[in-house]
């Protein structure tokens, strides 16, 4: 009878254990067409998307070898706290800031967005 009572109170204790439910799908980002030689402040516009309308913070990168390795852009507008109405805009990137007398052939542009998970990234070119 004892053993029976250690079984049943292991397996009362396996039941009790927590769990994690995440009905969050993640957001994701599209990107427009950027000219094929730009300099100084570059605009970006992005399409952000999420199915629950959470307010989403991006994260900006650049890559100067075809998205090999990126690195953080310097931008000129806000990036956080984003709600539905500015999931559609654009970003300002200071590429003076980050690249000042370079003169790079290979760039990519990266927006991630993320709410409660890190989101599909938009990527230029």
């Amino acid at each position: 009878m004892r053993k029976l009572t250690v079984i049943l109170s292991l397996l009362l204790a396996v039941a009790a254990f927590a769990f994690r439910v995440d009905n969050n799908e993640p957001p994701s980002a599209t990107l427009g067409a950027v000219d094929s030689e730009v300099s100084g402040d570059i605009s970006i516009s992005y399409t952000l998307t999420d199915r629950e309308g959470d307010i989403l913070t991006i994260l900006c990168e650049y890559s100067v070898d075809g998205g090999e390795t990126w690195a953080p852009a310097t931008v000129k507008n806000p990036t956080a706290d984003l709600g539905p109405d500015r999931y559609a805009g654009e970003v300002v990137w200071d590429s003076v800031a980050d690249l000042d007398g370079h003169d790079e052939a290979d760039v990519r542009f990266r927006v991630t967005p993320s709410d409660n998970d890190t989101g599909e990234a938009g990527l230029s070119g």
